[in-house]
């Protein structure tokens, strides 16, 4: 009978896996038998939150040196940023190991991968990665899902609720965004992902900063080269694009 394992592994910095790969080189974890990796990694999970992804990268790239491509990415990883304070950076690695296990009730571990239940779902893309503003197609168990690029330093949440911009602040960051794409989309088709929530950006006094935002893209001298679209109708497009021409089709 299959017996979980929990190991729980300090770690100094968000790349620091030297404690993983410890435990693999003298037998306490085989690593064919980790299903998941949990982290806490430093920093306050809030304007540095870029080293969760620098920590599944970590997690990764170590993986994949001992399983092969497809085993590693089947690991499921999930970071929390936060650590400020007395609370240390560490791993806590989920394992399934063959064995005897103990009579009575015990501890049993499944995994399972967001994107995979979406399309299980019926959802036919998502939004949650920048992806350099492209569209590409994910693999699932089930077949494939469209991630759609969205934009976390333009999404008014994050923005201002958390970096604490201004409504000022949100407007000539946007634009800029805007105008910085427009430029680049001389070169190939990108996509302009605004988010917005309207208890942020409802409130009266962020209204008007929100109409120039508006006012800026529909008047620009070179809107007719912009695509005001939905989400739903970028993945109708993508879906009818020939096999080859978006990543992963």
């Amino acid at each position: 009978m299959p017996v979980a394992r929990v190991h729980r592994i300090s770690a100094t910095a968000p790349d620091d896996v030297s404690g993983i790969e410890a435990a693999i080189a003298n037998g306490t974890m085989a690593p064919e038998g980790i299903l998941a990796i949990f982290g806490k990694t430093e920093g306050n999970g809030l304007v540095n939150d870029f080293s969760r992804g620098f920590a599944v990268q970590s997690l990764r790239l170590m993986l994949e040196r001992h399983l092969d491509t497809d085993s590693a990415a089947a690991v499921c990883t999930v970071m929390s940023g936060g650590t400020e304070g007395g609370m240390a950076p560490h791993w806590l690695v989920l394992e399934r190991h063959e064995g005897e296990g103990m009579p009575g009730p015990a501890l049993a571990i499944g995994r399972a991968h967001t994107p995979d239940l979406l399309k299980e779902a019926g959802y036919r893309y998502i939004m949650d990665w920048s992806a350099d503003d492209q569209p590409f197609w994910m693999r699932t168990r089930s077949g494939p899902l469209l991630s759609i690029p969205y934009h976390i330093e333009i999404n008014d949440s994050p923005a201002q609720l958390t970096r604490r911009h201004t409504a000022d602040d949100f407007t000539r960051m946007v634009t800029g965004h805007f105008d910085e794409q427009i430029r680049q989309s001389e070169n190939q088709p990108l996509v302009f992902s605004l988010a917005l929530h309207t208890f942020v950006v409802g409130q009266p006094y962020r209204l008007a900063g929100l109409r120039d935002i508006l006012m800026h893209m529909v008047e620009h001298e070179e809107a007719d080269r912009v695509w005001f679209c939905r989400p739903r109708d970028i993945y109708e497009h993508v879906a009818a694009l020939p096999p080859g021409t978006v990543p992963g089709s």
